[in-house]
This record gives structure tokens, C-alpha cells and sequence, in this order.
């Protein structure tokens, strides 16, 4: 549950395009389905949303979804910075003061009905890919883990494979990622050694660790999304791996130096979640937010105010893109879905096995 959620994984390995449904129906429409029959019902109620933190993603989220909301309940939103440890604190102290908060499937898996509780979907407009959300989560959009390269380092050359982010020798240079490896780092590996999307699981952690190994003495692994940006600003670095809106962020804030790699460069995809902290105060009002953010019209909105994501639910139309938007639209490159399940199963092994890597 940090910063930016990108890789937590949907399906079962296979190489994909996204199709967005761009046809108008019924379920696409404006209309709210959450239980609000008139503006001004819960006038006096404040709900405490817990984000990314400050940036283009939480803007995004204000304008798209609790902006509206309050429009047509009459609630009042408090913005806070999303925090796991504290967020488990507060439940197991009962002293919840979190309405909803951005998660991860992962995240919201493992502690379904002790740390955060069940949302209903049922009714809602459209609909969602079986298997890419929790029961204790509500899709919110998908977004990807994408090869960046500084285009300074490699002027006439780029990377366009994996196998380039983990040959120094062919790419000399400094490589980044942020401290996300459940975002498909072990698969980017096992996609350099040449294992093929299909065959990516179960994982062969010796293979991957080997991949990691070439590139140890070359390497940063960055603690926060934040730190990765501002090392790719500052021209810090020459290879990166990069959530796909925090590629926006960085072009956008003057970046653009930095270029996605091209294909057959495969990004790897995951999905964003809400979740309601298990004990909080007006969780029916709150689960009603979360239903409404996830409609189609509310889907496409938010996809077109942030670069780098996808409506999850099926219903919404493809959002209208151009400049750095479309450039940073992960339907736009191939792309690898990764195995919920097999991660749900081995993700504090995983995660133990990077973590190892990164600090030996």
C-alpha cells in the first residue's frame, strides 16, 4: 500500500492489448446507481479519504470522484496520506478515524475481515474481470510498471526489452526502481532470461535472482515513489522502472528527456483498489462513495484527468487522450497480466526474496 499501487496482479500470465469499449449503453450513462436520492442528504458528514498523498493522482481523484460526490450528498471530504502500519494501528486499537482508503488486492486479500471489511458491488453499473479485485476491495483502475530510459544516456540506442534493463554491459548506467517488486519485478527478470509470458509461472526465483545479480553494483531500489521521481528530474539515473502515472508525473513536471521504452518492450499490468477500514465510522456512506467512483461515467473521467491508467470497470468508455495522456496510456504498448492467485499464495516469500536482494 504504498504510494502507487500499479502491479497488484490481475489474471493469469499471458500477453495482452487492452480493448477499451468505446460504445455508448445504458450502463455507460451519468447516472448515479449509489443509494443518494437527492443533493444535501448527508449534509454534515465528513469522510476521511486516505490517497496517494499530494500530486497528479490525488488531484485526479478529488476532481473525478470526491468533488462529485459531495456535490450530490451534501458530504464533506477530509484528504489524509495512505499509511498500511496505521492503518492496521488504528483497527487493532478500535480507534478507527479512516472512512476509505486507496489499497492494493494483495494488501486487501490478506487481511479481509481484520484489518478492512467486504464492499458490495451488486447493482453497480457495468462491470469488473472476474479475479482482478478482492472481495474487500472495489476496483478503482488499472495501471502498469513500464521501462523507462533517459534519453540523454542513450541518444541513438534505446533499450526495447527487458534483456536491456539487466545487460550492463550492453546499457551501461544507473538503474532505478521504486520498492515495489510485487509490481512484476520477478517477472521482468524471468522475461529477460527469455522465459516466455505464458510459462512465467510458478516463478523461478534462481532465475530471477541471477538476472538481478548483473545488475547489483548498478542499481537503487528507492523507498518511495517520490525519491524515484526526483532522481529521474535531476538526470540521476539512466534506466528505471516506472509506474505508469508516475511516468505522467515525471514528463509532466519537465521530464521529458525520459522516454517509455518501445516495443516489444512488455509493461506489466495491475490494478488499484479502494477498501474500507474494518470499524469505520459511516462505513455505508463511505461504501457508497466507493460504488459510485467505480461507475463508468466516473471511471472515464478519472482516466482522462490522469495520464497512465485504465477504467477497470468495462462499461466506460475509452477515455478521449492526447499529448503526454495518451503517450503514458498502457493500452497503448504490450502488455503482461500477472497471476493474482499465485501472488496472493507466495507474496511475503517474494517480497522476502527482493527485500534480501536489494539490502545484501
Amino acid at each position: 500500500m504504498r504510494t502507487f499501487r500499479y502491479l497488484a496482479v490481475i489474471g493469469t500470465a499471458a500477453t495482452t492489448t487492452l480493448v477499451l469499449c468505446a460504445c455508448s449503453s445504458g450502463s455507460s450513462s451519468s447516472t448515479s446507481t449509489t443509494n443518494t436520492s437527492s443533493a444535501g442528504k448527508y449534509s454534515g458528514v465528513t469522510l476521511v479519504y486516505a490517497t496517494p498523498g499530494p500530486g497528479a493522482y490525488q488531484n485526479a481523484e478529488v476532481n473525478a470522484w470526491v468533488k462529485p460526490f459531495e456535490k450530490l450528498t451534501g458530504v464533506k471530504f477530509v484528504l489524509t496520506e495512505e499509511d498500511p502500519a496505521k492503518l492496521e494501528a488504528m483497527v487493532q486499537a478500535g480507534d478507527v478515524s479512516w472512512n476509505v482508503t486507496d489499497s492494493t488486492p494483495f494488501f486487501d486479500t490478506t487481511n479481509c475481515g481484520t484489518i478492512v471489511q467486504k464492499i458490495n458491488l451488486s447493482g453497480v453499473a457495468g462491470s469488473f474481470t472476474p479475479g482482478s479485485y478482492s472481495s474487500c476491495g472495489a476496483p478503482q483502475l488499472y495501471t502498469a510498471m513500464m521501462l523507462m530510459y533517459n534519453s540523454k544516456t542513450y541518444k541513438s540506442n534505446p533499450p526495447t526489452t527487458w534483456a536491456d534493463f539487466f545487460d550492463p554491459t550492453k546499457y551501461p548506467g544507473i538503474r532505478i526502481m521504486p520498492d515495489e517488486s510485487y509490481g512484476g519485478y520477478f517477472e521482468m527478470a524471468e522475461t529477460a532470461a527469455g522465459v516466455p509470458a505464458s510459462q512465467l509461472y510458478p516463478i523461478n526465483t534462481s532465475l530471477a535472482l541471477k538476472e538481478f545479480d548483473k545488475i547489483k553494483s548498478d542499481s537503487k531500489v528507492t523507498p518511495t515513489g517520490s525519491e524515484e521521481q526526483q532522481l529521474m528530474l535531476n538526470n540521476q539515473a539512466d534506466l528505471a522502472i516506472v509506474p505508469s502515472t508516475r511516468a505522467y508525473s515525471i514528463l509532466n513536471a519537465g521530464g521529458s528527456f525520459w522516454k517509455i521504452a518501445p516495443a516489444p518492450t512488455p509493461n506489466f499490468l495491475g490494478m488499484n483498489e479502494f477498501a474500507i477500514p474494518k470499524g469505520a465510522p459511516d462505513a455505508a456512506i463511505a461504501e457508497q462513495f466507493v460504488r459510485f467512483a467505480v461507475e463508468p461515467a466516473q471511471q472515464t473521467k478519472m482516466a482522462e484527468l490522469v495520464g497512465g491508467t485504465v477504467p477497470a470497470n468495462k462499461a466506460a468508455q475509452a477515455p478521449r487522450l492526447s499529448g503526454l495522456a495518451a503517450y503514458v496510456n498502457p493500452a497503448a504498448y504490450p502488455s503482461i497480466s500477472l497471476n493474482t492467485t499465485y501472488w496472493e499464495q507466495n507474496y511475503t516469500h517474494l517480497i522476502t526474496l527482493f527485500e534480501d536482494w536489494a539490502t545484501s
